[in-house]
């Protein structure tokens, strides 16, 4: 190859890298052209907009937007917030300058079908007019005003604009989002009043009588007041005659008050000829008439009973930290912690309560309803004198629910007494009960009744021991006067102590101790006594001692099987000391427990 040759080519590499690193590497390319309509517009930043010749304006106050003409009402500030994202985003697809215009007219430019004014603070306003369709009918000829040329735009921003006012009105009816604790229904020559003491606080009926009232019942109906939404708007006319429509005077009215101000006043009127799902209904002090559906508002005219809370103690909010239970036995529940409470008896002793029995008990009393007596919800005004016909004036039983309002730990010595249920006489399936606070005499279904407590043995820890099989040094069996010990030597390996001689099934002693170690007891009978021959037991009778590994020294316990009980369950019975403590054994635990340890209590 010619050097001379190989130099050149060199030569020309060289030169074409130096072009491309210090001319071309630097090259951009051109910014890209915008083809927003509306260049720089923040719909954020938007005031007030107009639809010509509609004769709609919104303008944005207080932070939501208002419509003031043709009418002033609250607009739905969704559509107008979807119209101006709309705009912002708006893009031509083609461009027309001012060269290429013809006669405006063709375009519809000179009397436009929809104009659209935009104000943003103390800006110009921008005007933007919309024109003819063109030929293929899914672009449309707009015109910003100030600006030279005229665009083609795609109509899909067509369906956010209004034809009518109607179309940005706010359908909500009934704005509830001002604090109130006073509401009265007004329907007729009947009223039912209703008050609260906090904005949160429960309900309770002021008129026609004092009674607490069916919170969650008047909760939910305001709930379904503030989703109604408009159906139709009927007029704005002050001149209208209101009379046909059922509203003046209204049919019923619900007034929302706060102390001793009326906030707001809903008025109801009659429905529409051909359609009975629909009512006619206003805001007092509002020419406004409009359609709302009429399913749920009727519930505002029911009569006052069903607005009474159904449930005799009315727990619907708040733990109990104290229960004073009065009648065949006084004693006292009190919460240590969220699901462990203490009983303490007349005598002072205190015992573990059963968890799962307490949230059953609470649970009983929160649900508990009142049923009718002589078909009404309560027999009111009963005086002291006449208590006695109802077994009131001796309760046969009482229950004073009690909390703490600081919900300190230990309790704090003022309680607020949540409620006191008096239960008196039972009746045709029905059992008395009154509040004392109140005048009413109330009746609840007997079998709800016998549900609650009358001892603290029904709430006493129903578990009687609890350890594992592995904590077993040794089981007992005991008789017809004869013991058999079984050691436990390791997991799943048992022998027989004492020379006895025979097989055993170790996995089965192993199954047998692991049960025993979870007893649980069916019913608390008889605690303490010392007449445990009543129930059956003997030193004939069986007994099953589990000896279990201690730090100290190994610990016993008993478990001694009695004679059975009416409820067909064999009695056991277990030391607390020198009092002996009965109840009746779960019979699927102790047909198990028998049948692992290989025990034949009516011989081989």
């Amino acid at each position: 190859m010619n050097p001379k040759h190989t130099w050149t080519l060199v030569g020309l590499a060289a030169a074409l890298f130096a072009f491309i690193y210090f001319y071309e590497r630097h090259l951009t390319d051109p910014p890209p052209v915008s083809t927003k309509v509306l260049t720089d517009f923040k719909a954020a930043n938007v005031t007030s907009i107009q639809i010509l010749p509609a004769g709609i304006r919104a303008d944005f106050t207080n932070g939501a937007w208002q419509l003031t003409e043709p009418i002033v009402y609250p607009a739905r500030s969704g559509a107008i917030e979807e119209l101006l994202q709309a705009l912002e985003g708006l893009s031509y697809q083609l461009h027309l300058s001012a060269q290429d215009l013809h006669n405006i007219k063709d375009y519809g430019l000179d009397a436009p079908s929809l104009t659209i004014l935009l104000q943003a603070g103390t800006e110009l306003p921008r005007v933007l007019k919309l024109g003819n369709r063109t030929p293929p009918g899914d672009q449309i000829y707009a015109q910003l005003v100030a600006r030279e040329g005229v665009d083609v735009v795609p109509t899909d921003m067509l369906k956010f604009i209004p034809r009518r006012a109607n179309d940005w009105r706010d359908t909500t009816f009934a704005d509830l989002k001002a604090p109130f604790d006073h509401l009265a229904v007004t329907n007729g020559d009947k009223t039912l009043e209703l008050q609260r003491d906090s904005a949160t606080g429960p309900w309770h009926m002021t008129r026609p009588m004092q009674a607490r009232a069916d919170n969650s019942k008047i909760e939910e109906l305001l709930f379904y007041l503030q989703k109604v939404r408009v159906s139709r708007f009927e007029t704005d006319d002050a001149k209208a005659d209101f009379e046909s429509f059922g509203l003046q005077p209204p049919r019923w009215q619900l007034t929302l008050g706060q102390g001793t101000n009326t906030l707001t006043t809903f008025q109801f009127g009659k429905s529409p000829t051909n359609d009975d799902t629909q009512v006619y209904a206003r805001v007092a002090g509002q020419n406004t008439v409009v359609q709302v559906p009429r399913d749920r508002l009727d519930s505002w005219c029911d009569d006052y009973e069903k607005f009474r809370d159904p449930h005799l103690a009315g727990l619907a909010s708040g733990a109990l930290d104290v229960i004073e239970v009065s009648g065949l036995e006084n004693f006292k529940l009190e919460r240590v912690t969220n699901d462990f409470w203490v009983i303490t008896t007349a005598k002072s002793r205190k015992l573990p309560a059963d968890s799962g029995l307490m949230r059953r008990f609470i649970e009983d009393l929160a649900k508990m309803q009142v049923v009718p007596i002589n078909g009404q919800f309560a027999k009111d005004a009963v005086n002291e004198p006449d208590l006695p016909g109802y077994g009131l004036a001796a309760p046969a039983r009482k229950f004073v629910l009690k909390r703490d309002p600081k919900d300190a730990t230990p309790l704090s010595t003022n309680l607020l007494v949540v409620a006191e249920l008096q239960f008196g006489a039972e009746k045709d399936g029905k059992v008395f009960a009154r509040r004392p606070e109140e005048k009413s005499v109330y009746a609840v279904e007997a079998a709800d009744f016998h549900k609650l407590p009358s001892q603290s043995l029904d709430l006493l820890e129903r578990r009687l021991w609890n350890f594992s099989e592995n904590d077993v040094r040794r089981l007992i069996v005991r008789l017809n006067g004869k013991t058999e010990k079984l050691g436990h030597t390791g997991t799943n390996r048992w022998v027989l102590e004492s020379g006895a001689q025979g097989m055993i099934k170790e996995f089965e002693i192993e199954a047998g101790a692991q049960e025993l170690g979870s007893l649980a007891v069916a019913r608390w009978v008889d605690c303490p006594t010392t007449n445990r021959a009543q129930y059956g037991f003997s030193d004939k009778s069986l007994q099953i001692t589990a000896e279990l590994d201690g730090a100290d020294k190994p610990q016993r316990l008993t478990l001694d099987v009695g004679g059975s009980s009416p409820d067909k369950r064999r009695y056991g019975s277990v030391q607390n000391g020198s009092e002996s403590w009965i109840f009746e054994i779960p019979d699927d635990q102790l047909q198990r427990i028998i049948a692992y340890l290989g025990i034949h209590e009516n011989g081989p």
